[in-house]
Order: C-alpha cells, then sequence, then structure tokens
C-alpha cells in the first residue's frame, strides 16, 4: 500500500512497503525511485532553474555506447567559488574523453600517465596537442615543450593578429637569477646543444657551456655575412663587425671596426677589399686596408714589429722582421738572412799643422798606412767600429753586407825625389782563402791553386804560410786565373819564380789579405810637391773583416809623408 498526503505547500507520496514506485505516461515508466532512493530516467532531464546540493559526487552510469552530458550556463558570470572534481572510480588512459557529435575524439584525459590530449588519442606527454596552440595572454610552463610534428613551429604575431614588421612584439625569456644554472637553450632531438643563452650574459652556438659573451663550437666555426644588394660602386655593399664602448658620460662611441665592400668603381662584384678601422681618440679612421690585388696598405703609414730573433724559414715565402740590434731583415724561402737596414758606418782620417811619416821596409810589399789619428761619426750599433790606433775599421758580426769603400789623401815621398808607390784598400778577411797547392821549385809563374778562391785578374793578394816555396808568400797580383787556381805576378809586374818544393804539410798557406784591383791608386809620387790620392769601390764584406789602407813602393824602400788622410765605408745593401 502507498499513501499520499499534503501539509501547506509540500505534497508527498510515500510507499510504505519495500519497493519501487514507477511514474508513467502513455503507459511507458518514465522515471523509477527504487527501494534505495536512487532515480533511474529514460529521457532527458530539464532543470533550467535547478541546483543539486550535496557532499557525496554525481556520477553518470550508463551500459549504453555512451551517455552524453549537457551543460547549460545561464548569462551572467559563472561562479568560481566552489568545485567540479571529475574522479573516476579508478584510473584509466581515458578516463575522460570528449568526442565531436561523429564520435571523433578530440580531448582526452588520461588520469593514469596524468596527460591531457588535444586531437591526440593517447598523449605521450603532460598536454600533447595535435594542432596549433593561441594564447592572448601569457603562457606558463614549468617544465619542458616538445614540438614533435615534421614542420611545427613556434610563431609570434603582433598585436593585430598577423606577422608584420610594423607590428610591435616583445619576446621576453625571463631566467631565474636567483638560482643556480638556468638558461634558455635550442636543442636538437639527438641532445645537441644549437643554442644556448646563460644566466650568466653568455651565449653558445653549438656550445653547451659558453665562457664569454659569444662561443661558436663547431669543426669549422664560420660566420657569415651575407649582403644581398648589388652595386658597383666603390665601398658599396659593406660588411661590417663594429666594436663599441663608452666613455665617461656612458656616451657610446666606436671602438674599431673591421669592413668588407666592393673595391673601385666597376663592374666586377667579386672584387673585395678587407678595412681594419680604429678611433685615434679623433673618431675612427681607417688604418688598414687588404685590397683586391691581396696588397696590405697601412694607412696611417705607419708598422710597428716587436723584436725577434731569427725565424724558421718557410718554402717559397718571405719574412720582413726586426732583432734587438735596430736592424731590419728579410728572410728568403730559404732562410738566408738579408739586411734591409741597419746602420754600419765609420770613418777614420788624419790631418794636421805636420806630416806624419809611414814606413816602407820592403820594395814590392804592402805596408799599412799607420797615419789616423782620429775617430769620425761612426754608427751607434758598432756594426763597423773604426780605430785609430790600429788604423783599421772592423765589422761587427752583423756587419756582412754591401759596401761603399773610399780613402782619399795628400803626400809625398821622404826625402824630395818621386818614387813610383801604388795604393790599396786591403781587407784582411774573418775566414782566409785556403791555399791546397803551389807549384814547385824553379817553376815560372808560380801557380796556386785554391778552391773556389773567387779572385779577378788585376786584384792583389797577401799569401802566407806557405811552406817549400817560400817565394809563394808576400804581396802578388793576381793573373791568369781559372776557378780554382792563379798566377802571381809581383807588384812590378815581373813573373815569379819558385824557390823549393811546396810541403803540402801543415801549415799549407793562405791568402789572408785581399787587395780588390778596383780600389788601386798607382802613380808616381812627388817628392817635392804634393799629390793627391783617391778612391771609391762597392764590396761585399764578411762580418768581421777587418779593413785598412796600404801603400807599397815599387821603386825601393823610401818611405811616404801624409800631410792629410781619411777613410770610411757605408753600408749601402745586404
Amino acid at each position: 500500500g502507498s499513501t499520499s498526503a499534503s501539509s501547506h505547500n509540500d505534497i508527498g507520496f510515500i510507499n510504505r512497503q519495500n519497493a519501487a514506485m514507477h511514474f508513467s505516461t502513455n503507459n511507458a515508466t518514465r522515471m523509477t525511485i527504487d527501494a534505495a532512493g536512487d532515480a533511474t530516467f529514460t529521457g532527458s532531464v530539464t532543470a533550467p532553474n535547478a541546483v543539486l546540493n550535496g557532499t557525496t559526487a554525481i556520477g553518470l552510469d550508463f551500459t549504453g555506447t555512451f551517455a552524453t552530458a549537457i551543460q547549460k550556463w545561464p548569462a551572467g558570470t559563472i561562479s568560481t567559488a566552489g568545485t567540479t572534481i571529475f574522479q573516476p572510480a579508478a584510473d584509466s588512459i581515458t578516463a575522460f574523453q570528449w568526442d565531436q557529435a561523429d564520435g571523433t575524439n578530440f580531448v582526452t584525459f588520461d588520469s593514469t600517465n596524468k596527460r591531457i590530449g588535444v586531437n591526440k588519442a593517447n598523449p605521450a606527454e603532460a598536454v600533447d596537442v595535435v594542432g596549433d596552440i593561441k594564447t592572448d595572454q601569457d603562457l606558463h610552463v614549468g617544465d619542458d615543450i616538445f614540438l614533435t610534428g615534421a614542420s611545427s613551429q613556434v610563431q609570434f604575431q603582433g598585436g593585430d593578429g598577423l606577422v608584420s614588421s610594423n607590428s610591435r612584439l616583445s619576446i621576453l625569456i625571463d631566467v631565474d637569477n636567483n638560482q643556480s644554472d638556468r638558461y634558455f637553450r635550442v636543442r636538437h632531438d639527438t641532445g645537441t646543444t644549437l643554442l644556448h643563452i646563460s644566466e650568466t650574459s653568455t651565449a653558445g652556438f653549438y656550445e653547451g657551456a659558453p665562457e664569454t659573451a659569444l662561443e661558436i663550437t663547431h669543426a669549422a666555426p664560420t660566420i657569415t655575412g651575407h649582403v644581398n644588394t648589388e652595386s658597383d660602386a666603390d665601398n658599396s655593399g659593406a660588411w661590417i663587425l663594429r666594436g663599441k664602448r663608452e666613455d665617461g658620460a656612458g656616451t657610446e662611441t666606436e671602438s674599431g671596426t673591421i669592413t668588407m665592400s666592393h673595391d673601385g668603381a666597376g663592374v666586377n662584384d667579386q672584387l673585395a677589399k678587407m678595412v681594419l678601422g680604429v678611433n685615434t681618440g679623433a673618431g675612427a679612421v681607417d688604418a688598414l686596408t687588404i685590397d683586391s690585388a691581396a696588397r696590405v696598405i697601412a694607412e696611417l703609414g705607419v708598422f710597428s714589429m716587436s723584436e725577434t730573433t731569427t725565424p724558421t724559414a718557410i718554402a717559397n715565402n718571405g719574412a720582413i722582421y726586426t732583432k734587438n740590434t735596430n736592424t731590419l731583415w728579410f728572410q728568403d724561402g730559404a732562410g738566408t738572412e738579408h739586411l734591409l737596414h741597419g746602420d754600419s758606418f765609420s770613418n777614420i782620417w788624419y790631418h794636421g799643422s805636420s806630416t806624419v811619416e809611414v814606413t816602407i821596409s820592403t820594395q814590392n810589399a804592402f805596408a799599412i798606412i799607420d797615419s789616423f789619428t782620429v775617430v769620425g761619426h761612426s754608427d751607434d750599433l758598432l756594426n763597423a767600429v773604426g780605430s785609430s790606433a790600429n788604423n783599421n775599421i772592423t765589422l761587427s758580426a752583423l756587419g756582412v753586407g754591401e759596401y761603399q769603400i773610399s780613402y782619399h789623401g795628400s803626400a809625398t815621398a821622404t826625402g824630395g825625389a818621386d818614387k813610383e808607390m801604388i795604393f790599396t784598400l786591403g781587407i784582411t778577411l774573418a775566414t782566409p782563402k785556403d791555399i791546397t797547392n803551389v807549384t814547385d821549385d824553379t817553376v815560372t809563374p808560380i801557380v796556386i791553386t785554391s778552391v773556389a778562391h773567387g779572385l779577378e785578374n788585376g786584384d792583389m793578394v797577401e799569401i802566407v804560410g806557405v811552406v817549400g816555396n817560400t817565394a809563394a808568400n808576400g804581396s802578388f797580383i793576381v793573373d791568369s786565373k781559372a776557378d780554382d787556381t792563379f798566377q802571381i805576378v809581383d807588384l812590378a809586374g815581373g813573373a815569379t819564380t819558385g824557390n823549393g818544393d811546396y810541403n803540402e804539410g801543415s801549415p799549407t798557406g793562405d791568402v789572408t789579405i785581399l787587395y780588390p784591383g778596383n780600389m788601386v791608386v798607382h802613380r808616381m809620387v812627388r817628392g817635392a810637391d804634393l799629390g793627391a790620392l783617391s778612391a771609391t769601390g762597392i764590396h761585399i764584406l764578411a762580418a768581421s773583416d777587418v779593413m785598412s789602407v796600404y801603400v807599397a813602393n815599387v821603386s825601393g824602400t823610401t818611405n811616404l809623408t801624409v800631410a792629410a788622410f781619411s777613410f770610411e765605408l757605408a753600408r749601402i745593401g745586404d
């Protein structure tokens, strides 16, 4: 049995038996309330103004293919004071899904792995989206974002919704400098870092731990500036690398530039030049240019090089350098050094109120003119050292090179009689020319063997140290020279004859002094009247050679009286 009752505004239907209550229309059950109080509806339930209250969950249970929940909100503000919870009885990779009308899934909630998929039935990440993501406000992400599509991209648009240069767009990547090891990184899916920007204001390309403002790590790091416009004007198409700094007032100033541009006005677009610019304090100026002919031009006109030692030669290349001896050198590809510039000069001289006499003790033999009393102007590097005490000029170890040498004098033959005399430069060789053979006794003329001696006919020599055939020792004129041999003639032009067999033991003899034929003054020296004599020549001198002026009397042993004499040399080449 059942009863019904009403009281004031309340209406009650009471089933006093443990049975269900059914509500039917047209002989069909529309709603059933079972004995436990659960209600079952066979159609839609519409409650425009209804409010469901309770502390227990509201569940949708169904046995068919799918259930449809329709939620309609009235106009106005949606309150967020309460909480709506969807909690499955058991976790599932498809705990909650939203489908389109045709059954195509477009949102999946995976409660097992805590993932959400949009257009992705099986999300692989916390939020897995197939399609575009658009936000008009901030996007905050506390973990990784993965773009896995073949053409995935992040596109930033301006305020009008278009990618346009007229839009003002700011991209802020806020690296929290209150924590350590924070950075922005673009990385290949292989794990290779492509771009790394650190909170310590360092950036790296292909470098995960940059140590400077910009560090590029690559098998062949290359920075390319591509000018994509064409012009044949000089200096056009410039690619510029510019350095700046701030002055004390905080104003930016240009420190220097490296500029690559078109070289010269012409149609050959491949012609280029590179200019190194610098701020001299009065603004930026071009300092160094490498033009299209690979010429290096110092625009400011000065090259400064640190002093160094002899470098290791590079085949087919030349080197220019300076040493701490105040000398400038060129080294060829074979390693031979050539002195380009280095002070090397000296002079000695005599002149006074009286004359000095030079002793000549042997006829047809050279004697040094020993009248010098003053050392004139000489180089401060001591590459050429004049000595009035020794009556000579000596080259240092760096003095090797080509020299212009000259001497000038005024003299008479002592005693008043005229005498035939020979004046000449004498070079005492730092490395004497070795004699390996001399013709034997009674042979005329005497022939000297000295391999690759380099002498010329008309040169004169001083020979010492020959044993056996001692007639080969003394002062002689070179005659009939060959590559390795020469004849010797006495200073008067007479033939020489051996006086003994040559001893090939030690010593074998040497040419110790060379008297160059182009420095000879051969004249009759007056006994009563002063006569002038002068000679100038160019000679290659070796390091440590010693130069003096010599005289020989071919008429006898009359001395030479000197009224004035000067002797000088200066280096003119290598």
